[in-house]
């Protein structure tokens, strides 16, 4: 009895290692095949037909290898491009542990490469996109699709040429002078991107405000990035950042420096030029991005917007819908997915929901894609001078409004360049303004209070103390948390010192504290 039942529990046994096992495998080959993107184009579709988007797995990214035709040869690969060689050297000073501006998630970061194929052929190209899934180290693999961008519908309309500042409702409505007054008014150290149609650098506000060495052109039909034949993107720097010069009107952050990343004003555009634009942010140090625009779901756009290690502040839309199931506009409806996207919707000076007709309106949401509203109804800011226009206008939808809210994130990174994305868009939403009998502002009942994101942060109030020659922790005095930041030592001679060996200090040129 007793050896039958050792018997049939060593049987039991065996039986459960070998359903564990399996089940191992299985589970092991689900996860396996999970990190796989696959590909369901059809030639129906409007695509490129000769080249493909190839989305690397992690391991793969982070081996900052170069790639050569030879590697894609079996896909008769004509050409290649790594749209994200330019982080390399931040992967590279990262996984050594040395400090980068703006350091990307390494858990998350996924290459993006652009193959260009000898055959030009729509049936090509679906079936090279098969032979590269099955490839162990791609993540996926698609059609380099055209997609449709969507502008505000919403036209400038002209005023007289005035440098009358209070006319700025929405800076006065959000207490503007005060975060002046009490934290700052931007650095120039902090750079805002803005993926749009292009700068008018030869508007006054404007001239001095742009890096031209780092704005890129992304259309290949419009390739200087200082011209806006559009007045779109011109529209969206002023907001930001025009300059204080008693000319015009004033931007929210009147020390930033505004890049120009240009994309074709036209609507019909390829996903990978959008994607190239956030890539080049992310590789060249740029602390934000503004998108003042919307399109359909695109995977490449998405994997380059997870690269990018900022806040990518993105307008919600002008088509007075319920943003769900059906009406979801890109990329703002990628805040649900992604955590460095902030989703911005549109109200007037009294924090109604912009509407101005049945399908021309903000958009708003009760699932989730809206994160804030503000001001986004008849704002004053800069005009392209473009075929004789005006160098002030107003401009009204969310396209208006998203640049507020990414002229919030330049000041608080202004004030503290180390603060991350997790902090700086907690500290927004955190310190918005709660209007809770808002009807019309979906589940997002919340108005953007800059002033309040700054005591969120509670960046006036922070204790330094030494961490090394080149770094500093900053202690909130408020909330304990520590932030590390990179200041510059000054060596400094020690007045009446006893001692040869104290006779140099360090001293902090930004906050003072000193290294003996």
């Amino acid at each position: 009895m007793n050896k039958n039942f050792k018997k049939t529990l060593v049987l039991l046994l065996m039986i459960f290692v070998g359903i564990f096992f399996v089940f191992e495998n299985t589970l092991v080959s689900a996860i396996s095949s999970s990190e796989k993107d696959y590909c369901t184009a059809t030639v129906e579709d409007e695509f490129d037909d000769n080249e493909i988007i190839i989305t690397l797995k992690n391991e793969e990214s982070l081996k900052c290898k170069n790639y050569y035709v030879d590697d894609f040869s079996f896909i008769g690969c004509q050409s290649i491009v790594d749209l994200s060689e330019g982080y390399n050297e931040k992967i590279i000073k990262q996984l050594n542990n040395e400090y980068v501006k703006c350091p990307i998630n390494l858990e998350t970061f996924n290459r993006i490469i652009k193959i260009e194929l000898n055959v030009h052929s729509k049936e090509n190209v679906i079936y090279c996109i098969k032979l590269l899934e099955e490839e162990s180290y791609v993540k996926s693999a698609s059609p380099n699709y055209e997609i449709e961008l969507e502008y505000d519908s919403i036209q400038s309309t002209s005023i007289i040429n005035d440098p009358d500042y209070p006319d700025q409702e929405a800076l006065d409505n959000l207490s503007i002078e005060y975060v002046w007054e009490d934290f700052t008014s931007g650095s120039e150290n902090i750079y805002v991107g803005i993926i749009d149609t292009g700068i008018d650098i030869n508007n006054p506000d404007l001239m001095n405000k742009v890096d031209s060495s780092l704005s890129i052109s992304f259309d290949d039909d419009q390739p200087n990035p200082l011209v806006d034949e559009f007045n779109h993107g011109t529209c969206v720097a002023g907001i930001i950042g025009a300059a204080h010069n008693n000319f015009g009107i004033a931007g929210l952050c009147k020390n930033v420096t505004l890049v120009s990343l240009k994309i074709p004003s036209e609507s019909s555009t390829h996903a990978l030029n959008i994607a190239a634009a956030v890539e080049y942010a992310g590789a060249n140090g740029i602390d934000v991005l503004n998108v003042s625009w919307a399109c359909g779901s695109n995977n490449t756009l998405k994997e380059a917007i997870e690269n990018y290690p900022g806040l990518v502040i993105c307008a919600a839309g002008n088509f007075n819908k319920n943003m769900g199931l059906f009406n979801k506009k890109y990329p703002a409806c990628y805040n649900k997915t992604l955590n460095n996207v902030i989703s911005v919707g549109a109200v007037d000076f009294q924090n109604n929901r912009w509407i101005k007709t049945t399908d021309e309106g903000s958009n708003y949401s009760n699932d989730g894609y809206v994160d804030i509203f503000t001001y986004g109804n008849s704002i004053l800011t800069t005009g392209s001078l473009h075929d004789n226009g005006d160098s002030i206008v107003t401009f009204t939808g969310t396209s208006a409004a998203a640049p507020h809210v990414t002229a919030c994130v330049a000041l608080l990174l202004s004030g503290h360049p180390c603060l991350s994305t997790t902090v700086v868009k907690n500290s927004i939403i955190d310190g918005s303004i709660f209007l809770p009998s808002a009807d019309d502002l979906g589940d997002c009942k919340l108005i953007l209070d800059i002033y309040g994101a700054f005591l969120e942060t509670h960046l006036a109030d922070f204790n330094y103390t030494m961490y090394n020659s080149d770094y500093h922790i900053a202690v909130c005095s408020v909330c304990n948390i520590n932030f590390l930041e990179q200041h510059n030592w000054v060596l400094q001679a020690i007045p009446n010192s006893r001692y040869i060996i104290n006779q140099y200090y360090w001293i902090c040129s930004k906050c003072g504290t000193n290294q003996i």
